[in-house]
């Protein structure tokens, strides 16, 4: 069941990403959150957009982002959708374990996030779900490096036993 909020409640602080259809902002109330704003408004985009809320609030799982509320949006703000806030993404940690010699990722880290991760996309494919834009910067870790998978604006509900799903996502991250 969608839990709608009032965007007025949100203080707006900064954007943290941006993508095709949509961006990601850091919002306040009380704590901090992440808000991802529709940003092109044609009736796919806006279909997907709702789809990957209600996906969202299917999938409750520790390694999947949590989402804390939907709005449609109004004359003064976009159709939005309220979830965590996490430190970083698996790419980000990827990049500083190389290049940063001070935050490395060490072997029990790596070894949870990949457990996580299988974890995460096998309660996915449970649910009848196919993720299909899965990669580094769409794989979020918690402070404490627990994985948040997020980014459902891609996701199929599908049949995985029988599905042929022809390949949507990332070309760099699709499997051949």
């Amino acid at each position: 069941e969608l839990t709608f909020v009032d965007l007025n409640d949100y203080e707006d602080e900064s954007v943290i990403g941006e993508g095709t259809t949509s961006s990601v902002k850091i919002v306040i109330k009380q704590e901090k959150y992440a808000k991802k704003e529709l940003l092109l408004f044609d009736y796919k985009a806006m279909q997907r957009f709702l789809f990957e809320s209600e996906i969202l609030f299917k999938l409750r799982h520790p390694c999947i982002i949590r989402v804390y509320g939907f709005s449609n949006g109004d004359d003064t703000h976009k159709p939005s959708i309220i979830l965590s806030l996490e430190p970083s993404s698996l790419e980000t940690s990827i990049y500083n374990s190389i290049y940063n010699t001070l935050i490395k990722l060490d072997k029990n880290q790596k070894n949870l996030i990949t457990v996580e991760l299988v974890l995460g996309m096998r309660y996915i494919h449970r649910h009848k779900f196919m993720h299909r834009n899965l990669k580094p910067s769409n794989i979020f870790l918690s402070k404490n490096k627990h994985v948040r998978i997020s980014d459902f604006g891609l996701a199929k509900e599908e049949d995985l036993e029988t599905s042929r799903t022809k390949g949507v996502g990332t070309l760099r991250f699709m499997a051949p």
